[in-house]
């Protein structure tokens, strides 16, 4: 689950910038519920459970990356009184 993550966190900016950021969350949210829906209906799990546990970390950090993306792009120069308020605690 982590390899797969931190693999998967490689090829995400070239895949957002091709289809953009809320569908690169969408096929992210798409692989956990594909995980979801595979650990529900299979009884006999055995050594696919590997396979399931890609899923889950693919989308997981798929998700976390593209989350924490939008939330830059919703900040971005708006940063202007952030060292005042620092100040007034500091006194």
């Amino acid at each position: 689950m982590y390899i797969s993550g931190f693999a998967s966190s490689f090829i995400m900016k070239p895949i957002s910038k091709l289809i953009g950021k809320c569908m690169t969350y969408f096929v992210g949210l798409l692989l956990i519920m594909a995980f979801s829906y595979w650990v529900l209906l299979d009884d006999q799990m055995g050594d696919q459970i590997y396979g399931a546990s890609v899923l889950l970390g693919v989308g997981s950090a798929t998700i976390l990356v593209m989350s924490l993306s939008m939330t830059a792009d919703l900040i971005g120069d708006q940063t202007v009184g952030v060292n005042e308020v620092d100040s007034t605690f500091i006194d």
